[in-house]
């Protein structure tokens, strides 16, 4: 027998048990950043608490983004430009202190179900509905160093299946 095949013979196990760690490694990690509502509701409400205009903009959905750019034609970077700018001069409102979100999500609403087509038109005010697969209401209880500070009520709207911030309950 060939010293190759002796060596391949030999190593063969150890390679498959690292290709499965490897596999459950990936598998993990994608678990742990999957898109939820809730993740998407406490992401950008931290970035708005941390005045993180890069935060703010990852979670928003095109409802939000329609929201914060008003009534003018600015493009995803100018957008962002405008919010660092806005931060830097509102210094004296960015919360420091250690934030925790304590979330609960209701069954997501999708089509067919109560409630849906209100939610529905509710986004189309602001954005294109026809990419809208589904909504969830999160209620996200807003700690700040310890204390509860507020409770948020929002819709998290899912497109292309991806949560979104979408809009205030």
């Amino acid at each position: 027998m060939s010293r190759f095949k002796t060596v391949c013979k030999r190593f063969w196990p150890l390679l498959a048990f690292g290709v499965l760690l490897l596999a459950l490694a990936v598998g993990l990690l994608v678990w742990h950043f999957r898109s939820t509502p809730e993740r998407a509701v406490e992401g950008y409400l931290r970035a708005s608490l941390e005045q993180d205009a890069d935060g703010l903009l990852r979670y928003a959905s095109d409802y939000q983004l329609t929201a914060l750019k008003g009534n003018t034609d600015m493009d995803l970077d100018d957008l962002r430009e405008m919010l660092r700018r806005s931060y830097e001069q509102a210094q004296a409102y960015r919360e420091t202190g250690r934030i925790r979100f304590q979330s609960e999500v209701d069954e997501p609403i999708g089509p067919g179900q109560a409630d849906f087509d209100e939610l529905l038109t509710e986004y189309g005010y602001k954005a294109d509905p026809t990419e809208v697969e589904s909504f969830a209401l999160v209620t996200a209880h807003c700690y700040i160093d310890g204390r509860l500070s507020r409770t948020y009520f929002v819709y998290a709207v899912r497109c292309d299946g991806k949560w979104y911030y979408g809009f205030n309950a």
